[in-house]
C-alpha cells in the first residue's frame, strides 16, 4: 500500500523550463522571459520584450531557470535537497555563496539571497534551529531588499519557538511588525506577525485562543486569505487538542478546497486531516470502521510529506503517524518502508525515534 501510494502521489517530475516563473498566491503561474528582481516590494521582469512589476505580497515564489552551465552547482544543491541529502546540499549552497565569479554577475545575483533561504529549508530539517535563526539574521544583513525578508524573520521566530526560546521568538515577530512601518514592507508581514504572536501566546483558557484566532481568521479572510487559512489551521489543531475531531475535520477540509493556501498551510491542512482520521480510529470501536480512518489517516500523512517535502517541520510526524496508521490496519510491511524512511532522511529527529518504539523497532 504504501509504495502505490507513493508512486500516486509523489510530483511529476517537472518539464525542462524555458525562462523564469512567478508563481501567484492563487497558485497561476506566468511564465516570464526572466526576473530581473525580487525584493520585499516587488518582483519585477521581462517578458515580451517588456519590463513590467508585480507586488511582492501578491507572489508566492519565483522559479529561475537552472539550464544554464553556471547554475550547475546550484542546481546541484537543489536536487540534494530533493533527495534529502541535507549535509550535500549545505556544502553545494555555501560553494554557491562562495563562488565569486558567480555571484559578481548580475544575472545571478538572486541566488545570494535563494541559497540563503534555502539553506534555512537545509538546517531546518535537520533539526538545527540554531543555525535556521543565525541564516535568517545573515540573509537579513546580506540582501537587506529580499523578497524573503517576511519569511526570513517569521522562520527565524518559529525556530526559536521550536528550540523553548519563547522571547526570543516574540522580539522576531515585533521586529518584523517594527519593519513594516520602519521599511516599508507589505501590510500582510504585520497580519503575519499578529499572528504568530497569537499562536506563541501561552496561559488562558484554550477556548479564548481559538476565539482570538478565529478573530483573526475574520480579520484576515477579504485582503488577506493566506492569513486567514493559517489562522483557520491553527483552529483546526486547537480543535483537535480538545478532541472536536468532526469539526476540525470540516475546518481543514474547507482550507483544501479552498484553493487559496499556500504551500506550507495546505501541507498543515492535510497533516489535520490526517490527525483527525487517525484520532478517530483510536475511538472507534467498530474494528471495521476504525480500519477505515487509519487507512485515510494514512493517506493524508503520506500526502503531506511526498507533495510538499519543503513542509521540513511537519513531513517526520506525518511519516511516523503514516507508520503507526499502517501498524493499525496490519500493515507492518509498509510500516518498515516508512520507518526505513525515516531512518535514512530524519535519522535524528523524534520522530524517527517514537515510530520505532511504537514499532519495537531496533534504532
Amino acid at each position: 500500500m504504501f509504495a502505490a501510494l507513493s508512486t500516486t502521489l509523489l510530483l511529476a517530475l517537472a518539464a525542462p523550463q524555458s525562462g523564469d516563473q512567478i508563481i501567484f498566491l492563487d497558485g497561476t503561474v506566468l511564465q516570464v522571459e526572466r526576473v530581473l528582481s525580487e525584493t520585499y516590494t516587488e518582483v519585477t521582469y521581462r517578458k515580451g520584450g517588456q519590463e513590467s512589476k508585480k507586488a511582492s505580497e501578491l507572489v508566492q515564489e519565483v522559479r529561475h531557470n537552472l539550464s544554464p552551465r553556471d547554475l550547475g552547482d546550484y542546481k546541484d544543491a537543489i536536487t540534494a535537497m530533493e533527495d534529502s541529502d541535507y549535509a550535500k546540499a549545505v556544502a553545494a549552497f555555501n560553494f554557491v555563496l562562495n563562488d565569486k565569479e558567480l555571484q559578481a554577475e548580475a544575472r545571478y545575483a538572486w541566488t545570494r539571497q535563494h541559497a540563503l533561504n534555502q539553506l534555512m529549508s537545509c538546517y531546518a530539517a535537520t533539526g538545527n534551529m540554531a543555525q535556521v535563526a543565525a541564516t535568517a539574521d545573515r540573509l537579513l544583513q546580506e540582501v537587506p531588499d529580499t523578497f524573503f525578508y517576511g519569511t526570513a524573520l517569521l522562520t527565524k521566530a518559529q525556530a526559536l519557538q521550536d528550540k523553548g526560546d519563547s522571547a526570543g521568538a516574540a522580539a522576531a515577530y515585533q521586529q518584523l511588525l517594527t519593519d513594516v512601518g520602519a521599511k516599508g514592507l507589505p501590510e500582510i508581514w504585520s497580519r503575519e506577525a499578529e499572528l504568530g504572536v497569537a499562536i506563541l501566546a501561552k496561559g488562558g483558557a484554550p477556548a479564548d485562543k481559538q476565539r482570538k484566532l478565529e478573530g483573526l481568521a475574520e480579520k484576515n479572510k477579504d485582503q488577506y486569505p493566506s492569513v486567514a487559512n493559517r489562522a483557520r489551521v491553527e483552529v483546526g489543531n486547537a480543535m483537535v487538542e480538545s478532541e472536536q475531531f468532526k469539526d476540525a475535520k470540516a475546518r481543514f477540509q474547507s482550507i483544501v478546497d479552498g484553493g487559496l493556501a499556500d504551500r506550507q498551510t495546505m501541507a498543515s491542512a492535510y497533516s489535520g486531516l490526517g490527525d483527525c482520521a487517525y484520532n478517530l480510529g483510536l475511538r472507534e470501536q467498530d474494528a471495521k470502521k476504525a480500519a477505515a480512518f487509519y487507512e485515510e489517516a494514512a493517506l493524508h500523512f503520506l500526502r503531506t510529506a511526498a507533495t510538499y517535502p519543503e513542509a521540513f517541520r511537519l513531513v517526520p510526524r506525518a511519516l511516523c503517524h503514516a507508520g503507526m496508521a499502517m501498524v493499525r490496519i496490519q500493515k507492518r510491511e509498509d510500516a518498515i518502508a516508512i520507518a526505513n524512511k525515516l531512518k535514512r532522511n530524519y535519522p535524528n529527529s523524534e520522530w524517527k525515534a517514537k515510530l520505532f518504539q511504537d514499532m519495537n523497532l531496533a534504532q
